[in-house]
């Protein structure tokens, strides 16, 4: 069996969701949809706006600390075994939007301020199918 994880990185608002979405409805298999938001939605109230948690500034940055690190590399390696069992899985805008793409290289690109998510997906499928 192969181990297939679609990883959609990108800042607020950049039309993440609504990709998974659409990839959900076009691909043949079914897909899970497991982002940050998950994580931290999964994190208790203490962990949110602490310093060694998560913390959403007003000027939409976001600051993580050291305890939402340690959960954070928890959460990818239990994401990482699903993927390895079977189950397959899938994550603030302007200042965002460069920070999250530092370093990375893609197998697929896909402008989600030009084109429909519905579009996106089927070009990231159309590597995956």
């Amino acid at each position: 069996m192969s181990t297939e994880v679609i990883l959609l990185n990108g800042g607020s608002s950049s039309g993440k969701s609504g990709i998974v979405r659409c990839l959900q409805a076009v691909l043949p298999d079914p897909w899970l949809a497991l982002g940050t938001d998950t994580l931290v939605a999964a994190m208790p109230a203490s962990m949110r706006a602490s310093n060694a948690g998560i913390e959403f500034a007003p000027d939409g940055q976001v600051i993580v600390g050291p305890e939402f690190r340690t959960l954070e590399a928890a959460w990818i390696e239990g994401v990482a075994a699903m993927a390895r069992a079977g189950a397959r899985a899938i994550g603030m805008a302007a200042s965002q939007a460069e920070v999250v793409h530092r370093g990375m290289v893609y197998d697929v690109e896909v402008d989600t301020t030009r084109t429909e998510s519905l579009e996106c997906a089927r070009t990231i499928a159309a590597q995956v199918s």
